[in-house]
């Protein structure tokens, strides 16, 4: 048991590992600064302790000196030598971003009659550039160099193909037989689409590089069967965490999920009901084959492309217009 009856899980509870430094921080007296002890220590992450915040909070009692004693007592994960960083993460926004659009669209119309028509349309295209957003999760690796983050924008679908028609058999009812009754009226109306996948970015979630900030962090690359690394996506090399203060050799949205692809279809049949009611009876379904198309995919480098969450499933609705 420690003096001041740590039960703190952060420091591995009573008895535990870092229950001496729950006491060294002040334990559970009024003027205890151990519940701040993860932000004090950065919280334990192998940046290194906070030295210019932590001097601030206790009033200079915590000086780099004392913080690094505390350090080799319990063993915490600390930078190289002991690197005095006196800010967390400086963030500048400015517009130099820079990007470039490469893309062809090709485009068939057809109406073969009055009760049929198709649209087609083909697109290739390719978007790249060095920042997509000004998202935390979208900054750079390393501010000081933006040419490694300089790759596919995250829009960036390579091949989209569409294709869309509409089928009528509207006519007149009034002079044909009770079979061309039931089939007249009817309009089908399929739109089919098949695209490429969009590329996404393998993070190591760690903050190796020290910036204090493990949101764009990425892995290195190795070769296949390197110890500690891990097989990436396509199967085709390594990834391993970088050496600390280093930042991942990996570049910006490598990867790409999987592809999409879906059948959508509107059916409608126009009801005369009277000389002057009609009514339209409609039915839309959504992915008609009930496609599995990944959405989202695990960007740990661990686990990368993973899928962890897919688009909508099969989905029917029904629609019922009536017209006076």
């Amino acid at each position: 048991m420690t003096t001041n009856g740590c039960a703190n899980p952060a420091y591995g509870g009573a008895g535990g590992p870092l229950a001496g430094l729950w006491d060294a921080l002040g334990g559970n007296s009024s003027s205890s600064l151990a519940p701040l002890g993860q932000l004090l220590f950065n919280q334990f992450r192998p940046t290194g302790p906070n030295y210019a915040w932590s001097n601030t909070v206790s009033e200079g009692i915590l000086s780099k000196l004392a913080l690094d004693a505390l350090l080799g007592d319990f063993s915490l994960p600390h930078a190289p030598g002991n690197v005095y960083v006196p800010y967390f993460n400086v963030k500048e926004f400015e517009s130099s971003g820079s990007s470039i659009y490469h893309g062809m669209t090709v485009t068939l119309r057809k109406r073969y009659s009055r009760h049929f028509q198709l649209l087609g349309s083909y697109t290739w295209s390719h978007a790249i550039d060095d920042s997509t957003d000004l998202q935390t999760v979208q900054e750079l690796q390393d501010n000081t160099n933006t040419r490694l983050d300089r790759g596919n924008s995250n829009f960036d679908q390579r091949h989209r193909f569409v294709v869309s028609g509409v089928f009528d058999t509207r006519q007149n009812t009034q002079s044909v037989g009770v079979l061309q009754r039931l089939l007249s009226n009817w309009t089908l109306a399929p739109v089919i689409e098949l695209s490429s996948g969009r590329p996404y970015s393998l993070l190591t979630y760690r903050d190796s590089s020290l910036i204090n900030s493990p949101d764009t962090a990425r892995p290195d690359v190795v070769a296949l069967g390197t110890s500690g690394s891990y097989i990436s996506p396509d199967g085709k090399v390594g990834l391993i965490q970088p050496p600390l203060g280093s930042v991942g050799n990996l570049g910006r949205n490598t990867y790409q999920t999987g592809g999409y692809a879906t059948v959508d279809f509107r059916l409608m049949r126009h009801i005369h009901l009277g000389e002057r009611i009609s009514t339209d009876l409609g039915m839309d379904v959504f992915n008609l084959f009930n496609r599995v198309n990944i959405r989202e995919v695990d960007r740990s480098y661990t686990q990368g492309g993973r899928p962890v969450a897919a688009f909508n499933p099969r989905q029917i609705q029904f629609g019922v217009k009536v017209v006076f």
